[in-house]
């Protein structure tokens, strides 16, 4: 088992790979628009950090804007698994009339939202925090634990929600928290 594990996220990893080298200013655009989507949970932070004049309560904003994104994302999400298209009327119609699914994508939403939540919320309470003494150095270490978090928090929540682990999904996001890095730490 464990070797079909690793050869499945060996070929996930080399279709990572393919499309950065053969699109890379696709995929390179599809980062910088991940790591823009979190700029009004990154505002509404610091929005939180300047009136209180406490990172705690920023990194709290952080994770709970974090999890609101993640809540429903995660819903609509698992509806497309299950081949329902909620944009439709159709669609939205037959998810809310099946109490099961409806159950099912919340419990998905919650699952996902928390872990990611908290895990955004601790670093953003790492992006308030100085990891070293030059600018430069800080950035670098600032953009790894970024980038940490982000990855571990994918990983953790496709694990917890009983999702098949996907180590290019999780790699993703932690290139788009890296890339977010310079505006979250600032």
């Amino acid at each position: 088992i464990a070797a079909s594990k690793a050869e499945g996220w060996q070929a996930q990893l080399s279709g990572l790979g393919a499309a950065f080298s053969e699109a890379p200013g696709e995929m390179t655009s599809f980062l910088m628009q991940t790591a823009v989507e979190a700029l009004p949970g990154m505002a509404a932070a610091v929005g939180v950090g300047v009136a209180t004049r406490n990172t705690g309560a920023a990194a709290a904003a952080m994770g709970g804007t974090s999890f609101a994104s993640e809540y429903g994302s995660s819903q609509v999400e698992f509806f497309q698994e299950k081949g329902v298209d909620v944009s439709t009327p159709e669609g939205a119609m037959a998810a809310v009339t099946n109490p099961e699914l409806m159950r099912e994508a919340q419990e998905r939403g919650v699952t996902r939202g928390a872990i990611i939540g908290i895990l955004d919320g601790l670093s953003g309470g790492i992006a308030g925090t100085k990891l070293a003494e030059s600018a430069f150095g800080n950035m670098v270490l600032q953009s790894v634990a970024q980038a940490v978090m982000g990855g571990a928090g994918e990983g953790l929540a496709q694990v917890a929600s009983g999702q098949e682990f996907n180590i290019a999904e999780v790699v993703l996001e932690g290139l788009a928290e890296f890339a977010a890095a310079p505006v979250e730490v600032g």
